[in-house]
This record gives structure tokens, C-alpha cells and sequence, in this order.
């Protein structure tokens, strides 16, 4: 009996194979092994189960560690931002006067800040899993298949923290508490959770070089992105 052939998922122009763990239609560009990329990247993972997910209460703890990291990186943003600005104006590239013109009030710090933690963080995530907080309390960002988490979900996951820290994280708690795997909305959206690091099969856990790289990269993002910021706004 032959094989079942179908239009290739990425290449509908090519004939492809189904995924042996997925079943979809892949050329064979795109398997290896009999696996799509999808599937080759959570090989060896499973997904979460519900007692192995973190609930709302060391989830909040960690986003109040992460906002102290994130504290610091705009302070070194800021200092960054002061040197490019000096030695612009030394250049002639600055008009003098420019630390007043640095004071663009709320909105403009706000949106400073949201922009930068978004990137830092997705980025974090991507690369280890976990921001600063989740490294301290023992925690690590999945996808539901068991897979690591990728830049965009890592994007998703932030932009949703805007609607879950809502009234206190109050939409977060209620989300949570209705999910069997804890997620809040940012997580659903993202198709992620969050699970104990203690919990992840053998061979999935970023190792302790991998998640020193994920955060301090992360926060050097953070504090990048409030240097462009800061410098743009004094031009």
C-alpha cells in the first residue's frame, strides 16, 4: 500500500509526507527523520499536567522580582542614553539642552517602559524560558505541547500581562482559577503555561549558562531599547 501524499504545509507547490508525530503534509525539505520543524523541536517533551503548573501567588512574586530587574536595566538605559547624548552633543549631532527635553511626562514613560519589557522579556523567554523572577522562584515558561517557548509567544504572553495585571492582577487570578492549567490570558492567547522547573523532563531544561544568557540578554534589551528611546526623544 503506498504512502498518503498531500500538498507540502510550507511548499503547497511540492508533494510532501505526513509528519510522523503530527500527521501534517511535509516535503521533504521540511521533514528529517519523518518530523516536521514544529515537531523536531519538542521532541523528546510532553505536555504539561495540570499539578505541574504554578499558580497565581509565586507567579505575582515573580513579576515583583522581575520589576526590580527591570528597574535596574532602566537605570543603565539611562546612564547609556546620558553618555550617546554627551558625546552626540560634543559631535554637534544634539542641539544643547537636551535632558529637558528628555521630560515627555507619563504616557511617554510608560510607553517607554511597556516597549522595552516586552522585548526583554519575550526575548528571555525564548532563549531560557524564564524572566529573572521565574529564575529565582523555580519557574519556566512551556508551550502546551511541551515545547519551548518561541520570541512570539514569548511577545503574546507579555502583551497580555497588560490586561492580566488589571485591578491588581485580579483578571490574571480569575483566569487562572477557572484554567486546569493555570493560565491566564496572556498564556491562552500565547498557548502557553507556566510549569515548576523541578517538573521539566530530563534533557528539556535550559541549562544554568543558557538561562544566565537568557536574562542578562533580556535585560540588555530592555536597557537598549530605553537608550534608543531616550535619545530620540532628545533630538
Amino acid at each position: 500500500m503506498s504512502a498518503a501524499v498531500g500538498a507540502c504545509l510550507e511548499h503547497p507547490e511540492r508533494n510532501g509526507t505526513p509528519c510522523t508525530r503530527c500527521g501534517t503534509f511535509r516535503c521533504g525539505e521540511c521533514l528529517a527523520e519523518g518530523l516536521c520543524p514544529p515537531c523536531r523541536g519538542s521532541a523528546g517533551t510532553r505536555p504539561p499536567q495540570p499539578e505541574e503548573t504554578v499558580g497565581f501567588g509565586r507567579r505575582a512574586w515573580g513579576r515583583i522580582i522581575d520589576f526590580f530587574f527591570g528597574q535596574a536595566s532602566g537605570i543603565g538605559g539611562g546612564v547609556l542614553a546620558g553618555v550617546v547624548l554627551v558625546i552626540l552633543e560634543a559631535s554637534g549631532v544634539v542641539r544643547t539642552g537636551w535632558a529637558a527635553r528628555l521630560d515627555h511626562g507619563f504616557l511617554f514613560n510608560f510607553f517607554s517602559g511597556s516597549v522595552s519589557a516586552v522585548f526583554g522579556m519575550a526575548l528571555s523567554t525564548a532563549i531560557c524560558g524564564a524572566s529573572a523572577g521565574k529564575v529565582f522562584l523555580g519557574m519556566r515558561v512551556i508551550r502546551m505541547d511541551g515545547g519551548r517557548a518561541r520570541f512570539l509567544d514569548g511577545t503574546v504572553r507579555e502583551l497580555g500581562y497588560y490586561i492580566d495585571s488589571l485591578f491588581f492582577g485580579l483578571v490574571a487570578k480569575g483566569q487562572m482559577e477557572g484554567s486546569p492549567h493555570q493560565q491566564r490570558l496572556g498564556d491562552k492567547w500565547a498557548n502557553t503555561t507556566v510549569v515548576k522547573a523541578d517538573t521539566l523532563p530530563a534533557g528539556t531544561a535550559a541549562p544554568m549558562g543558557r538561562l544566565v544568557l537568557g536574562v542578562g540578554l533580556g535585560l540588555t534589551i530592555q536597557a537598549l531599547v530605553l537608550t534608543v528611546f531616550f535619545v530620540v526623544a532628545a533630538l
